[in-house]
This record gives C-alpha cells, sequence and structure tokens, in this order.
C-alpha cells in the first residue's frame, strides 16, 4: 500500500530505450480527458483537439490519466489507482 509519503520513479536506464518492454499507451483523447478534469472548457479544449467531435467526459478525474506517475490530491480517504500497461518487448 501506498502512502502520502511514497514517490519516485526508479532509476533512469536509457540503454534501455531501444527495447522498453512495458509502455503507457497514452492517446491525444487520454491528454484531453486530464485537461477537462483539471478545468479545461470546450472552449479550450478546441484550441488542443483537431476532432470536432470530443466532449469532455461528465466525470472526468485526474486520477484516470494512465501515466506513470500517480497524484492523489485529496488524501481524505483510500483511493484505487488503476493503470494499463503494453508489452512492447
Amino acid at each position: 500500500k501506498a502512502n502520502s509519503f511514497n514517490y519516485g520513479s526508479g532509476h533512469i536506464r536509457p540503454n534501455r530505450a531501444g527495447e522498453p518492454g512495458l509502455v503507457y499507451d497514452l492517446t491525444v483523447h487520454d491528454y484531453l480527458d486530464f485537461l477537462c478534469a483539471v478545468g479545461y472548457n470546450q472552449t479550450m479544449i478546441k484550441l488542443f483537439s483537431e476532432s470536432p467531435l470530443y466532449k469532455c467526459p461528465k466525470e472526468g478525474s485526474l486520477l484516470d490519466l494512465n501515466y506513470p506517475s500517480i497524484t492523489v490530491p485529496d488524501l481524505s480517504g483510500s483511493v484505487t489507482v488503476t493503470r494499463k500497461l503494453k508489452n512492447v518487448g
């Protein structure tokens, strides 16, 4: 279990970039959802999106970004965070 004192992402090993193994497979849609979660409105999102059909999700959360770094903005209770990785090695 993690707590508010856990941090860090391990050691950087640039020689392993040629065979990354597991990667976080993010899309433009994932980043747009993140911008919505931090408060960007549809007008602001259109500056970043080439798709006129994109709409912010009704219930987005900062915890939903599939990214190696995990930040929990409200530590008043327990939170479950899920990440998906893709094996490319």
